[in-house]
């Protein structure tokens, strides 16, 4: 449409140019210009395409608008959508933080309450359940699972992680306390069965000596 129009309004203005020039010359020969309704007549042609230009100029300019705004309500739609699911992640982040949180306190208690239970049993306690190894361990787990997040080089706000874990991120942590510390705390447990037995074989064998003289 645009060159359409372009290649009309070039042929209208030579041929205008054309009448101008015989207009000019009429007038200097002193002659009638004969062009007059004609020369009129192209002039109001070319305004009419200068008017449909304007027009085209207007609906491209509209057309345009249209687009940029249906792409802005797009993005608009867009950022509302990752706004409310950042807000659900954070509601799950903050939901598995405290879950997190009150299993590992747990754990730990438990892991004192257990090496109480095995000292009184009068076993050796697991070095792995000290208040020094166990939580070690447990940050070591943690860090492996942290180390897989994006672009965060081994820190979360002030939360930091060693780059390489010596445990792997798919570790089951149940899994790896019963291989590396279970051994460990059954051979602690069994001691005070060990010693009552032993103790009952005395007892035994105090009863059935034979009495002297």
């Amino acid at each position: 449409m645009t060159t359409d129009i372009a290649e009309r309004r070039s042929s209208i203005e030579n041929e205008i140019d054309g009448l101008r020039r015989k207009k000019g010359a009429a007038l200097l020969d002193g002659k009638v210009f004969s062009g007059q309704s004609r020369l009129t007549s192209l002039r109001g042609r070319l305004e009419g395409l200068d008017d449909g230009e304007a027009e085209r100029s207007r609906r491209d300019a509209i057309e345009t608008a249209k687009e940029r705004q249906k792409r802005i309500d797009g993005l608009r739609d867009e950022g509302d959508e990752v706004w409310h699911a950042m807000l659900g992640g954070a509601r799950d982040a903050e939901l598995a933080a405290r879950t997190f949180f009150n299993a590992v306190r747990d754990l730990l208690s438990d892991g004192k309450r257990l090496c109480r239970i095995i000292a009184a049993l009068g076993g050796s306690v697991p070095s792995q359940l000290s208040k020094f190894q166990l939580p070690r361990i447990l940050g070591g787990l943690l860090a492996a699972i942290m180390t897989r997040l994006p672009d965060q080089s081994g820190r979360l706000g002030a939360i930091l992680w060693v780059g390489h874990s010596p445990y792997s991120a798919d570790q089951d942590w149940a899994n790896y306390l019963t291989h590396r510390i279970g051994p460990g705390v059954m051979q602690g447990l069994k001691k005070g069965k060990n010693d009552a037995n032993s103790n009952a074989r005395r007892d035994s064998k105090t009863r059935k000596r034979p009495a002297s003289g």
